[in-house]
């Protein structure tokens, strides 16, 4: 017996995840602890869209200096976002300097807007669609590892059929003495 599940596509549903209230960023945005840009991006296909949590934290920050209240320099707010989360994981990237891995994202600060946080579907998977925030018009240009991912509003032809990136793994010690402690207690 096959079983066929009919998706109703007229459904929508919409909740807020964490806090609503943007005056209440600062503290969160500034907390030592925290891993800004770090999101389950694409885990959830067809219920969540946070494929652009860097773009709206950036949005956010701008939104604070058009207040009059920064939560943070606009330089701190890109920190935030590279260098400061590959040392949090111990990777080797997050920064430009010479002979250092880096991928870059230009993005237009004057493009960004509040639009940034509506979200739209896009084709997947035959007849299903995906949540998608796209905003093309603040991403100028997207390099990985000296290729040319994204080049004005669109996914660059070589994209897709050549190698662009790898998977760079954490190399935290804590983490390797868990493992091996975890390893001497099932042993």
């Amino acid at each position: 017996m096959d079983l066929v599940v009919e998706i109703d596509k007229d459904i929508l549903r919409e909740t807020t995840i964490g806090n609503h209230d943007p005056s209440r960023y600062k503290k969160h945005y500034n907390d030592e602890n925290g891993v800004i840009g770090f999101a389950d991006s694409g885990a959830h296909i067809n219920d969540m869209a946070f494929y652009n949590f860097p773009l709206r934290f950036f949005r956010y920050v701008q939104w604070s200096h058009e207040q009059g209240d920064p939560y943070m320099s606009y330089e701190k707010a890109i920190w935030r976002l590279t260098k400061k989360n590959t040392d949090f994981f111990n990777l080797d990237a997050g920064h430009l300097a010479v002979g250092k891995r880096a991928d870059i994202s230009i993005i237009d600060p004057e493009a960004l807007s509040d639009n940034v946080h509506e979200y739209h579907t896009a084709p997947f998977l035959e007849e299903c669609d995906c949540l998608v925030n796209r905003y093309d018009d603040v991403l100028k240009i997207v390099i990985t590892n000296d290729k040319i991912a994204w080049d004005n509003g669109s996914i660059t032809r070589i994209y897709g059929k050549e190698r662009f990136g790898q998977f760079l793994e954490a190399k935290h010690a804590h983490i390797q003495r868990r493992k091996k402690n975890l390893m001497e207690v099932m042993n």
